[in-house]
C-alpha cells in the first residue's frame, strides 16, 4: 500500500498517540473545566494568544501573567489599562515600559492596536468577541481584529478545548505541523494550502483535534535537524521515513 493511500489510519495513529494535557495547558480557562470565564479570565487568555507568536509558549503565558497581574495590577478593564499607555510610547518605548510582551516590535505594537479595537467594539469585554456565535463567525472577528489567521485558529482551538465554545476547526498549521504533515504526506515540509489539504482529508473540516499531536511529534520526534525518524510512531506511514532513510 502507498503510504498516502489510507490518510484514516495515520488519523488513527495521531489520536492514539494525542499527548496528555494538564488543566493548565490553557491558562486561566483550562483549570475552569468547562465553567464561563469571567472577564478577567478571558481577557488574560486572549492576550497571552496575542503574544503567541514564534515565542517560546511557556514564555508566552509567564510573560503575560507577569505584565497583567503584577505590572498592570490585575485590572477589571485590561484593555482599557493597556491603551491608557499613549499610542506612540507603547510602539517606541517598548524597551522602557514597565513589561515587554513581545521582542519583536510589530508583534508588540499590535498589542495597543487590539486592545483599542476590543475596548471600542466588544467594551473591552473578550467574551463578547465569542459569545453565542459560531466558531466561524468567531475566528471571522478574530482575524478582524488582528490576530491574523495562524493564531485566530489557535486561538478558537483552545476555546473548543477548553469547552467556552462548542464547534469545528481547522488546526494552525504551524512549522512544526506543516514539517509532519509534508515529510509524512510528500517527503518534504509542505505549504500552509497543502497542510490543510492533507488534514482535511483525515479529518473532514475539524482538523483541530490533530493539531496538538502533530505539533507535539514537530517539536520533539520530526524536528527540522536530524529527526528521530526510528522512535517514530508515524515512520511506518511517512514518504521521508520510507524514501530518504531507507526504512
Amino acid at each position: 500500500m502507498n503510504v498516502h493511500d489510507n490518510p484514516q489510519r495515520i488519523r488513527d495513529f495521531l489520536l492514539d498517540n494525542q499527548p496528555e494535557r494538564s488543566r493548565d495547558f490553557w491558562p486561566w480557562l483550562g483549570p475552569l473545566e468547562g465553567n464561563p470565564a469571567d472577564k478577567k479570565s478571558a481577557n488574560k487568555f486572549l492576550l497571552g494568544c496575542m503574544v503567541d507568536f514564534r515565542k517560546n509558549s511557556d514564555l508566552v503565558w509567564r510573560d503575560t501573567q507577569v505584565f497583567a497581574e503584577d505590572k498592570l495590577c490585575d485590572p477589571d478593564s485590561l484593555w482599557e489599562a493597556i491603551t491608557d499607555t499613549p499610542e506612540i510610547e507603547w510602539k517606541t518605548r517598548r524597551h522602557k515600559l514597565r513589561c515587554s510582551l513581545h521582542y519583536y516590535q510589530r508583534r508588540h505594537d499590535k498589542v495597543w492596536d487590539m486592545a483599542k479595537r476590543i475596548t471600542e467594539q466588544y467594551g473591552g469585554d473578550a467574551r463578547k468577541i465569542w459569545g453565542g456565535v459560531s466558531t466561524e463567525e468567531t475566528l471571522t472577528r478574530l482575524v478582524r481584529l488582528g490576530l491574523g489567521p495562524w493564531v485566530s485558529r489557535m486561538t478558537v482551538g483552545g476555546l473548543i478545548d477548553t469547552r467556552q465554545i462548542s464547534g469545528r476547526m481547522d488546526l494552525k498549521a504551524d512549522t512544526h505541523v506543516r514539517r509532519v504533515l509534508g515529510r509524512v504526506f510528500d517527503g518534504e515540509k509542505v505549504s500552509e494550502q497543502t497542510a490543510f489539504r492533507h488534514a482535511d482529508a483525515m479529518v473532514p473540516g475539524d482538523s483541530w483535534q490533530l493539531d496538538h499531536s502533530l505539533y507535539i511529534l514537530g517539536q520533539s520526534v520530526c524536528t527540522a535537524n536530524k529527526p528521530k525518524c526510528h522512535s517514530c510512531y508515524l515512520n511506518v506511514e511517512c514518504r521521508y521515513f520510507q524514501r530518504d532513510l531507507g526504512a
